[in-house]
């Protein structure tokens, strides 16, 4: 899913790809949830001896980074520059939640998951994303259990960002939605901008649910000028002008 930004921005950073539990390589153990993928990643971070580090979500990962983020808040021993925020809500709690969990377990409870991977994939990525790319997620969800998948999709459905959110005072923050997305409502897209007031938001016109694999140059570029935006001489610079 994040190929394309791990071939253009490891020109300039050191970027790291995370399978979530039960997702890729990753095994379930101790069950799917934000708080237990946070964990996991706060883990890698710390093995890998990062001080200094900018955290990208998108979909579901906007609630794992969300927490992220505001465990590193607390974590003097690594910095966390800023947070960005992609295709992500702050939740779904909701009638359509209910009917969608609903709709998925009746789903599976009558095809495998190749077939229920070819109808989410029909359902969400736009026209624009190219063929490998989409033929490579298919497979990946086709590839998880059922059981890893429902869970994932009770837990991130109903899971509630805000208390994340509202730890992290002025971190830097950036939004970034699809014009296309049709899993993010126009609602819930300004429930989350309403969690984060002071964030940057970009709109990608062409990109739907997965931005970052529909329009990678601009979701790549837009990530980019706001990481340098964050860098400390930028914020120095800016201040000095402001002055």
């Amino acid at each position: 899913m994040w190929a394309p930004q791990l071939a253009a921005l490891s020109a300039s950073y050191h970027v790291v790809a995370i399978d979530s539990r039960g997702h890729g390589g990753s095994s379930n153990r101790g069950g799917f949830s934000v708080e237990g993928c946070a964990e996991d990643a706060v883990g890698v971070i710390g093995t890998l001896g990062c001080k200094t580090v900018h955290l990208v979500g998108l979909s579901m990962g906007g609630l794992i980074a969300t927490e992220v983020a505001s465990r590193l808040k607390r974590d003097a021993s690594v910095r966390c520059a800023s947070l960005a925020l992609a295709c992500a809500y702050r939740t779904l709690r909701g009638a359509q939640s209910e009917a969608r969990l609903a709709s998925a377990r009746d789903a599976l409870s009558r095809q495998g998951m190749p077939e229920f991977a070819a109808a989410y994939m029909k359902d969400t990525a736009t026209d624009g994303m190219p063929a490998p790319m989409r033929e490579r997620l298919q497979r990946d969800i086709a590839g998880m259990k059922p059981g890893d998948y429902l869970q994932t999709l009770e837990c991130i459905l109903f899971h509630d960002a805000g208390p994340a959110l509202s730890e992290l005072g002025d971190m830097p923050a950036l939004v970034i939605s699809g014009a296309l997305d049709k899993r993010v409502s126009k609602e819930a897209l300004q429930e989350l901008l309403d969690a984060v007031p002071h964030a940057r938001r970009v709109c990608l016109m062409s990109a739907g649910h997965l931005a970052s694999a529909e329009d990678d140059i601009d979701f790549n570029a837009a990530l980019l000028g706001f990481w340098e935006s964050c860098a400390p001489d930028a914020a120095e610079g800016a201040g000095s002008a402001k002055a």
